[in-house]
């Protein structure tokens, strides 16, 4: 029996891939870095900023440095946003009131960091849905995906074993950590080629219109 929900964000609750991609497009270009599609899979997508930053410019980088790199990205990133059309994916509030209205817990286990966080809790009013204690992010203390630390996490804060949860995922290193924290049952939402390619068997949906548990 499904009694608790665990929500990705980034390319799940909200389809800014296209964002995220252009952010480190401008970044790239800004450093003189350049890379194929092949390598820029490889490298950046589905990653932390973390392993990207080291990705790109190795692992002798001051901790300082490292996190100028990523709130510089993720400062590109939150303005392309402001100028966009972003918004909740669809369906997406709709299967949140249901879930709410049958007493399933919910909560966020994203790895994105607390910059990103307040500038999502503004934009889209998460708290209108989710506990402020519940949602998940990259606070420096936890490993990121493909480690299972945030679903790990975000499964203590709603009080539910790993057999009563569902993942709703869009990335392959996310669905890596949420089985490794012993959640069974992912659907995967809305995946880029690359990802759908390695995941043969997942419940795969491109959006929440009309979905049910």
């Amino acid at each position: 029996m499904t009694k608790g929900v665990i929500f990705d964000f980034n390319g799940t609750l909200i389809f800014d891939t296209e964002y995220h991609n252009r952010a480190w497009d401008i970044f790239l270009e800004k450093y003189g870095i350049e890379m194929d599609d092949s390598e820029k899979l490889d490298k950046i997508h589905g990653r932390s900023n973390k392993d990207i930053i080291i990705n790109l410019f190795g692992s002798g980088l001051k901790m300082e440095t490292m996190i100028n790199y990523s709130n510089e990205k993720e400062e590109i990133y939150r303005e392309l946003c402001r100028k966009g059309d972003v918004e909740l994916a669809p369906g997406a509030v709709e299967l949140i009131e249901k879930l709410k209205n049958r007493g399933i817990e919910i909560a966020i286990a994203t790895s994105s960091g607390y910059e990103n966080i307040e500038f999502y809790m503004e934009r889209f009013s998460l708290l209108k849905w989710f506990e402020k204690e519940k949602i998940v992010y990259n606070d420096g203390t936890i490993e990121g995906k493909p480690a299972p630390d945030l679903f790990i996490r975000a499964m203590e804060r709603i009080g539910c074993n790993p057999c009563e949860i569902v993942v709703f995922e869009d990335s392959f290193f996310g669905i890596e950590g949420a089985l490794k924290s012993g959640i069974k049952r992912v659907v995967v939402v809305n995946p880029e080629k690359y990802v759908e390619d390695k995941i043969s068997g997942y419940e795969i949906i491109r959006d929440f219109r009309g979905f049910s548990l």
